[in-house]
């Protein structure tokens, strides 16, 4: 039998141990501890690098002044808070902070459009070219169901060549200079003028004529729809106090 002093001995170790254990598994207040779950922290995915790969445009590459409404987009990958630097190669320019604007031209030839995307100390530059086109130049035109012009001579008219050297703008009609003569043995030097209705699409409808014929009591008119490269103008005929039935055709040479 041990020692009474041993005895003592080992039920204080061991009240010392369980006492140990007891705090391992208690907050300073003494109250059991009981484990949390893992906290997930979400990480922000950053923006995406600007790009700017081309400009779209519709229509795609040609138009007609005064009537063309040019509709231009930026494409390429733009963060928030990109705006965009467009010029027209028309001396115009403007920013938006949207990819798409609009462009109507008030004269022609072939413009070089540039737009700029910024976003901070980021940017990219990229360009294309558009082609404006004018009745200015030298056209031929047939006639086609007209037999009675000029009435003080009716002789058939079966075509002519009209050559359009210069306009200008007045209000929203755009006066012409040039030419027209046609195979009924008609001559004018004062082409009247040509009606260009503004509207956001690629052709454009077209009404010019000649007034006071050398050969007839009355003015001549035409009135068509060009296509969208302006080379091309089909429409009908129409004479003062008359509507005949009568079809036109006339292409750029």
């Amino acid at each position: 039998m041990p020692p009474p002093e041993a005895d003592s001995m080992r039920r204080l170790i061991f009240s010392l141990v369980l006492t140990a254990l007891t705090a391992a598994c208690a907050g300073d207040s003494g109250t059991a501890v009981t484990p949390t779950s893992a906290t997930t922290t979400t990480v922000a995915s950053p923006s995406p690098p600007l790009s700017l790969s081309s400009i779209a445009s519709i229509p795609d590459g040609a138009g007609v002044q005064y009537n063309t409404d040019f509709q231009f987009t930026a494409t390429g990958t733009f963060p928030a808070g990109t705006e965009f630097v467009w010029n027209f190669g028309d001396g115009s320019s403007t920013t938006s902070t949207s990819p798409t604007v609009g462009r109507l031209y008030g004269e022609a030839g072939v413009f070089a459009v540039t737009v700029t995307a910024r976003r901070g100390g980021e940017t990219a530059t990229v360009g294309r070219q558009v082609s404006v086109r004018s009745l200015i130049g030298h056209w031929v035109g047939k006639v086609t169901g007209f037999t009675s012009f000029p009435a003080n001579r009716p002789v058939e008219m079966t075509g002519f060549d009209l050559t359009v050297s210069n306009q200008t703008l007045n209000g929203s009609t755009l006066m012409l200079t040039g030419r027209w003569a046609d195979e009924a043995g008609c001559r004018e030097t004062r082409p009247e003028s040509l009606r260009q209705r503004v509207e956001p699409g690629p052709n454009a409808i077209v009404t010019f004529g000649v007034n006071g014929l050398s050969c007839a009591s009355g003015d001549f008119y035409l009135t068509g729809t060009a296509d969208a490269s302006f080379d091309r103008v089909e429409g009908t005929c129409n004479v003062i106090g008359n509507n005949p039935n009568c079809r036109f055709s006339m292409s750029r040479q």
